[in-house]
């Protein structure tokens, strides 16, 4: 367990806070006959399918797909990477 002084993104004094990682997004874009909708059923953890794309002249007429990876749909996200901690307020003492 960290100590993390008050402040900033720190959670509530004396209460832990879980760990966790910036959100990683990103896709793929697919057009033409052979599109990723076949792949849907195997999609799992931070995959899967998007928005569908529009007909494009230029790839035959057809259509297509986005292939999704969004991170926060398996590991919590934060703004922030953080391990575990919990905010404490420090106390300096010095001597005279």
């Amino acid at each position: 367990m960290f100590l993390r002084g008050v402040g900033g993104n720190a959670g509530p004094i004396r209460q832990a806070q879980g760990d966790a990682t910036r959100a990683i997004r990103g896709s793929v874009a697919k057009r033409g006959h052979n599109s990723l909708i076949a792949f849907d059923a195997m999609l799992s953890g931070p995959f899967y399918m998007g928005r569908r794309l529009g007909v494009d002249a230029q790839a035959g007429g057809a259509a297509g797909h986005v292939l999704e990876f969004d991170s926060s749909r398996v590991v919590p996200t934060a703004n922030e990477n953080r391990p575990v901690n919990v905010a404490v307020r420090y106390l300096i003492r010095t001597r005279p």
